[in-house]
């Protein structure tokens, strides 16, 4: 397995979480954010490009590396 970890300032797209009402033509990622702060091991908190920070950390399964 290879690991995978960010960095302070980098850029990630987000895992919708709620797939409901969506067809299998909607992307189910979301961003691009910016990492502010690693919580733990895995656990990184999120900010909006605008610099709203997101209320909850989130898993690195649940991200992906956005390259601009």
């Amino acid at each position: 397995m290879r690991s995978r970890a960010l960095s302070i300032g980098d850029l990630v797209l987000k895992k919708d979480q709620c797939t409901k009402d969506k067809t299998k033509l909607f992307s189910p990622w979301h961003g691009p954010f910016i990492v502010v702060e690693i919580a733990r091991l895995g656990a990184y908190r999120l900010a909006e490009i605008n610099g709203d920070i997101l209320p909850n950390t989130w898993n690195m399964d649940q991200l992906w590396h956005f390259y601009a």
